[in-house]
């Protein structure tokens, strides 16, 4: 069994079976016999929805429990009762951890992708702007997402407890004025898919990290870290490379422009 990301105790494997990575393409029950994990992809991700076959991929995936029926009733609460549940945008079921503050403005949008989980403890705060979230990312406990104008982060991304991200940075220009009279600077955080990021870890405004990066524990990124790196440290800096993949490819793919052998130029 190994611990759920969300410190709920229990196995995740069955949200994991459901590659969302993977070819979209309907599986046939041939394949879905030569191959458990393409098993459900095409009622998780393909056009066919509704209660039934929603009630048909729980049960396949051993999803017929009393733990997902405690997160299922969690997620419909803030869903429907929460002025943040009435915002945000999902096309899915999410699993939510307790303690949680969602927090999504008037003019802001908060869009998660299907199966994201979000450990206890986490606060997303989206003021104004977008807080984008994609399919199958899993947020630890304690994580910090706050938002002015964009944060992203891609699919299937792996995100330690207490790891922060932030789109705004305070001006203090002006010693003869109070730091909080001075305003804030905004760009957006950018993070690509299947990335992850170290307990601790603080992405700040303007950072773009690229696909299958992985961020240190405790790192500090303050500048773009290129996709298929391995970064750590306060600033962090790439120590190396991993291999880029061969066939795993993902929607959107983000690689930050013109970096090069010393950092972004």
């Amino acid at each position: 069994m190994r611990a759920s990301p969300t410190g709920l105790g229990t196995s995740w494997r069955a949200y994991d079976q459901a590659p969302m990575g993977a070819p979209t393409a309907p599986a046939s029950p041939a394949a879905e016999e030569a191959d458990p994990r393409r098993a459900g992809v095409a009622t998780a991700i393909g056009p066919k929805r509704g209660p039934l076959v929603a009630l048909r991929f729980a049960a396949r995936h051993r999803m017929l429990t009393p733990l997902y029926a405690l997160l299922l009733a969690r997620f419909a609460l803030r869903r429907l009762l929460t002025p943040a549940g009435w915002r945000w945008e999902t096309d899915g079921m999410l699993f939510l951890g307790p303690g949680l503050q969602l927090q999504v403005g008037r003019t802001a949008r908060l869009r998660l992708g299907r199966f994201v989980w979000v450990g206890s403890g986490t606060k997303i705060r989206c003021h104004e702007g977008t807080v984008e979230i994609g399919p199958k990312t899993v947020l630890g406990q304690d994580v910090t997402i706050s938002a002015y104008r964009r944060v992203r982060i891609g699919q299937e991304c792996v995100v330690a407890d207490r790891a922060m991200f932030i789109d705004f940075d305070h001006n203090v220009a002006d010693p003869e004025l109070a730091i909080r009279h001075q305003g804030i600077y905004m760009r957006d955080v950018v993070v690509g898919s299947n990335v992850w990021i170290g307990y601790n870890a603080q992405i700040l405004r303007g950072v773009r990290v690229g696909d299958n990066a992985i961020i240190g524990a405790n790192s500090v990124v303050t500048r773009d870290i290129p996709a298929n790196a391995v970064a750590v440290g306060s600033p962090a800096r790439v120590i190396r490379m991993r291999p880029a993949p061969e066939r795993l490819r993902w929607p959107d793919p983000v690689e930050p422009a013109e970096y090069g052998p010393a950092g972004p130029r």
